[in-house]
C-alpha cells in the first residue's frame, strides 16, 4: 500500500520554521564534519525531466541502509528563496518500493517559475542532515511550442533535435547531477590513469589482479538508474592499501569518487574488504568502468562490456557482475 508517497505543496504550505531544527547542523560532500566517509549514502542525488509548458518532474534519492535503528527519516527540497517545495517522511516500517534498503526515493514536481538553485536535504536518524545544492538551470523554453492551424503541436524534426533524442529539442534536455568528491578533479584522475593495470594486462604485477581489480554489484533504482557497489579484496597496512575507488561511464564521465583513509576502521574499509557505493543516473553511457588505486601497485580497472544499463521502471531486476 503506497498511500500518499509525497507531499507536494505550494511555497507557503510548509512553514520554514518546521525544518529549522533539522538545519542547525548540515553536512555536505565537501563538509562531512565528524562523519567522514558517510557522504555517499546520505547526500541526495537529483534527476529532472522537463514538462511541456514549463517546470519539471523530479525525483531525489539516497542510497542509505534501512533497518529499525538506522534509516533515512525525511527528504525535503528547497528552492532558491528557501521555500520548501516538497517533502517526504520515511519509516523503517514502510514496505513500499520508494523506501527500500539502500534506495529511498521522493518524487515531486518543480513548478514553472521556481527560483533556482534547488537544494535537496536528507535527514538520517543517526547521522543528521545532509544536503546538496544543484547548479541546474530551471528554465526551459517549452513556452515556444509551435502549433498548427488546428492547435495541434508541431513535433520537432529529427534533424532539429541536435541535443537529444528524436522529437526532443535542445531546450528540453533532461537534467541530472551526481555530487562529486570535492578533493578530486579530472586532472588528478588523469594522472592516476597514466598507467592502468587489468586482469589481462597486470604488467609487472603478475598475480596481483585478484586483490586489486574491483568487482561490481548493481541494484536498479525505481524510475531508472542504478546503485552500484564496488568492492576490492585488498589487504590494509600503512604501506600498502587501497586509496580510491571511482566509476566512469562510456563517455568518460566520472560518476563518483570515494577516498579510503588508512585510519578508517569501518566495515567498508577493512583488510580484505573495501566497499564503495555510487549512484549511476538514468542515461549514463555504457559501458561502465570501475577503478581502484593502490598506494603500492598503482591503478587497476575493469570495463563491464556485457552489462546493460537499461531496466524496466519499477522492476525488481538486479545485475551482479563479478570477476
Amino acid at each position: 500500500m503506497l498511500g500518499s508517497l509525497v507531499l507536494l505543496c505550494s511555497f507557503c504550505a510548509i512553514a520554514r520554521s518546521s525544518f529549522d531544527d533539522y538545519k542547525k547542523e548540515v553536512f555536505t560532500v565537501e563538509k562531512t564534519g565528524k562523519w567522514k566517509g558517510k557522504a555517499d549514502s546520505h547526500v541526495p542525488v537529483l534527476d529532472l525531466d522537463p514538462v511541456k509548458g514549463g517546470g519539471w518532474t523530479a525525483q531525489m534519492s539516497t542510497t542509505h541502509v534501512k533497518t529499525d535503528t538506522h534509516y533515512i527519516a525525511k527528504h525535503w527540497v528547497e528552492d532558491g528563496d528557501g521555500n520548501v517545495i516538497a517533502s517526504q517522511e520515511f519509516s523503517p516500517a514502510d514496505d513500499n518500493p520508494l523506501n527500500a534498503h539502500k534506495n529511498q526515493t521522493t518524487k515531486f514536481k518543480v513548478a514553472k517559475g521556481t527560483r533556482e538553485p534547488l537544494t535537496t536535504y536528507a535527514w538520517c536518524n543517526l547521522h543528521g542532515t545532509w544536503a546538496h545544492t544543484w547548479e541546474v538551470q530551471l528554465s526551459h523554453w517549452e513556452d515556444d511550442v509551435k502549433v498548427d492551424e488546428h492547435g495541434n503541436e508541431i513535433k520537432a524534426k529529427e534533424e532539429d533535435a541536435t541535443d537529444g533524442p528524436k522529437g526532443q529539442t535542445a531546450n528540453m534536455k533532461k537534467a541530472s547531477e551526481v555530487p562529486q568528491n570535492a578533493k578530486v578533479d579530472a586532472d588528478e584522475i588523469n594522472k592516476l590513469k597514466k598507467k592502468v593495470f587489468t586482469v589481462e594486462q597486470p604488467g609487472q604485477w603478475k598475480g596481483k589482479a585478484t586483490a586489486h581489480v574491483p568487482s561490481l554489484d548493481m541494484e536498479p533504482v525505481t524510475g531508472g538508474g542504478w546503485i552500484a557497489e564496488v568492492t576490492t579484496e585488498h589487504g590494509k597496512d600503512i604501506s600498502n592499501y587501497i586509496m580510491k575507488h571511482w566509476i566512469e561511464d562510456g563517455a568518460g564521465t566520472i560518476l563518483g569518487v570515494i577516498d579510503f583513509d588508512i585510519n578508517d576502521e569501518t566495515d567498508s574499509n577493512r583488510a580484505g574488504n573495501q566497499v564503495s557505493k555510487f549512484h549511476i543516473p538514468r542515461g549514463a553511457v555504457e559501458p561502465l568502468s570501475t577503478f581502484a588505486h593502490c598506494s603500492s601497485h598503482g591503478t587497476w580497472s575493469h570495463e563491464w562490456t556485457t552489462l546493460s544499463l537499461e531496466h524496466t521502471v519499477g522492476s525488481e531486476e538486479k545485475s551482479k557482475e563479478e570477476l
